[in-house]
């Protein structure tokens, strides 16, 4: 339904599907319509189902997305192997400004698979991993990264995940 009102001619801009129950097999509806998500600026996808495979569905259309500013991702499945599906996307995507991953169970794989397009995204200001279980390493290397690539310091953010071994209750 979303595809066939998107095909009518409609000029889309922002496109928020946040909490909408959205899963793998849903993102493959997404691919019909990326001629008409073109000239999109903003795209929300967060608190969906939406994980490895998905990433691998929308992939494609996000490759396209050359005046996407905001992408909403968080707090969804994505994990390291969706960053894995995301990284050529995201080099391939100059305008983005702002991307969201804040608790998409993403660890230190999916942390390295997000360094090398931070060269590629010239007009990133902010990445936001906060809420996912990230090593202090990893974050480092991302740092490195970050700055190398002339980004703003207050634009990367991490927010610890606490973890509790050995509890008794």
């Amino acid at each position: 339904e979303l595809t066939d009102n998107m095909r009518q001619g409609e000029n889309f801009t922002e496109l928020l599907l946040d909490s909408n129950n959205i899963g793998d097999e849903d993102c493959l509806h997404l691919a019909p319509a990326r001629a008409e998500m073109k000239g999109l600026k903003k795209l929300a996808l967060g608190e969906n189902y939406i994980g490895e495979e998905g990433c691998r569905y929308i992939v494609p259309v996000l490759a396209e997305m050359k005046r996407l500013k905001t992408l909403f991702l968080n707090n969804t499945n994505i994990s390291d192997g969706g960053c894995h599906y995301l990284a050529p996307a995201l080099a391939k995507m100059n305008g983005l400004e702002q991307f969201n991953l804040i608790g998409s169970n993403i660890g230190d794989p999916g942390c390295r698979h997000l360094v090398p397009p931070l060269a590629h995204l010239n007009g990133l200001k902010e990445l936001n991993l906060a809420f996912n279980v990230i090593s202090e390493g990893a974050r480092q290397a991302l740092k490195d990264a970050w700055r190398e690539a002339g980004k703003p310091d207050n634009g990367l953010i991490f927010r610890a995940v606490t973890v509790y071994h050995n509890l008794s209750l």
